[in-house]
């Protein structure tokens, strides 16, 4: 990366966290790492930010685990016997082990704060400024009262700037984490369990409606137990009146491309030694009910990996879309260009109407009312097609171009992110972070109702 001088903004920020001859001197440190000191005033403020945005992001995991907001986090225990103090502080060590790594890093490059991440500061500083107001008190007030005795402005536009470098920094480094298709064809080798999918049909049905399903000994016994069984129980068996709509939804009963799900006992089974194709799983719900589930074979895929499993070969999609709420108003037009619908009309009704592109979607990412026409094997590039959702939304797509084989889309991103790792590790080896755990035991919580 080109060395560049720092901004004056950003030198001064840089020279007032570096202070190392202050921070010895007074002890007034949490955590620092080479020139760079996050002092006891920062660590509070990125504490109660940190706790803030932390009930806010996981508001069921808080509630459900009784945590109360408006009271000391140091008197509530988790389920493991540790406090929830004691917690949300390693989460936070973690994360300010890496900024620091990671700003000290882009210090040593000569990386200036991008003007996105000094508006993005400036965002949030006025934020504070426009909540102290709306408090009737001083924006140091404010910040001292939610955040903690002795936080200023001074204190949280350190902290901001901070927090701004070590990301931009962090997205250089994994934007610039290459992988070769044979570093990626390695990587598939030594981690095939993470690329590997299956495919499988799935249906819930009242218990006396299982042994039907169990009869079925392959894909398309199955799959007309279940459309008969769809028939059945919403259609009172009248499968001549309401053919399409029962196909329709027998279609949808089957699912393609599935990962490993960590947890998932559908996973666990799935990914069994010795699972052969067409094997069936039960499950009990709640309600009584039975999930019957059968795996399909992978014998027609590319690349098996055994009967069920395999690599996803299949050709990412790129797409754009014109979303209707009327699916009558979509029919019509589309209706009018039948026959003549190109890229170039599509062009010109996106301009009119508006359009969303979606980019290296697989089956699973993809809207699932235009699942069935954008993987269809048959699909050409600048197709434009009309699908309709049960819910009456519709939508004119057009298929831009085909993207790399999902599999090694998906080995690309996870060899980049280990790279990306051994890179943050090399930093933090390079930046060791020394910690003051009799400081960030004076750091307090600021209650507040969530």
């Amino acid at each position: 990366m080109k060395k560049r001088r720092l901004p004056a903004l950003l030198l001064a920020a840089v020279l007032v966290l570096s202070a190392p001859g202050c921070a010895k001197a007074s002890g007034n440190y949490c955590m620092k790492a080479d020139k760079i000191t996050v002092t006891e005033e920062m660590y509070s403020y990125m504490f109660n930010s940190f706790y803030r945005s932390f009930a806010e992001e996981h508001a069921d995991y808080v509630k459900s685990s009784g945590l109360d907001t408006s009271a000391p986090l140091s008197s509530q225990l988790r389920s493991d016997g540790s406090s929830w103090y004691d917690y949300l502080s390693s989460l936070l060590k973690a994360r300010l082990e890496e900024m620091l790594a990671l700003a000290n890093g882009a210090q040593s490059e000569g990386v200036e704060l991008s003007e996105e991440g000094e508006q993005n500061v400036e965002r949030a500083l006025e934020k504070h400024d426009k909540d102290a107001k709306a408090s009737f008190m001083t924006t140091e007030e404010y910040l001292s009262a939610n955040f903690g005795e002795g936080v200023t402005r001074d204190t949280a536009e350190k902290c901001l700037q901070l927090k701004e470098l070590s990301e931009q920094y962090g997205k250089y480094l994994k934007e610039n984490t290459s992988v070769s298709e044979k570093e990626c064809e390695s990587y598939y080798e030594k981690n095939p369990s993470s690329m590997l999918r299956y495919d499988y049909i799935k249906i819930t049905v009242p218990k006396e409606n299982v042994e039907r399903l169990m009869s079925a000994y392959d894909r398309e016994t199955f799959t007309y137990a279940v459309r008969d069984t769809i028939t059945e129980l919403n259609f009172q068996g009248n499968y001549g009146k309401f053919s399409e709509e029962i196909d329709r939804l027998t279609a949808e009963k089957t699912v393609y491309g599935e990962s490993y799900i960590p947890g998932s006992e559908l996973s666990i089974w799935a990914f069994e030694e010795g699972r052969r194709a067409f094997d069936i799983h039960t499950k009990e719900q709640s309600t009584g009910q039975i999930t019957v589930t059968m795996i399909l074979s992978a014998k027609d895929k590319e690349n098996p990996y055994n009967e069920v499993l395999y690599r996803d070969d299949e050709p990412l999609r790129n797409v754009k879309y014109i979303l209707f709420g009327d699916k009558a108003e979509a029919q019509g037009i589309y209706d009018k260009y039948e026959g003549v619908m190109s890229r170039d009309v599509f062009e010109e009704l996106s301009e009119r109407y508006g359009s969303e592109s979606l980019e290296n979607i697989d089956r699973q990412s993809c809207i699932k009312a235009m699942q069935g026409w954008v993987f269809d094997h048959e699909r050409k590039v600048g197709d434009v097609g009309l699908a309709i959702s049960p819910g009456g939304e519709a939508y004119i797509v057009l298929y831009e171009e085909p993207g790399e084989a999902a599999w090694l889309h998906e080995a690309k991103s996870l060899a980049a992110t280990d790279g990306y790792k051994e890179k943050l590790a090399a930093l933090k080896s390079e930046y060791p972070c020394k910690i003051n755990e009799e400081k960030i035991a004076q750091v307090q919580e600021i209650p507040f109702k969530n």
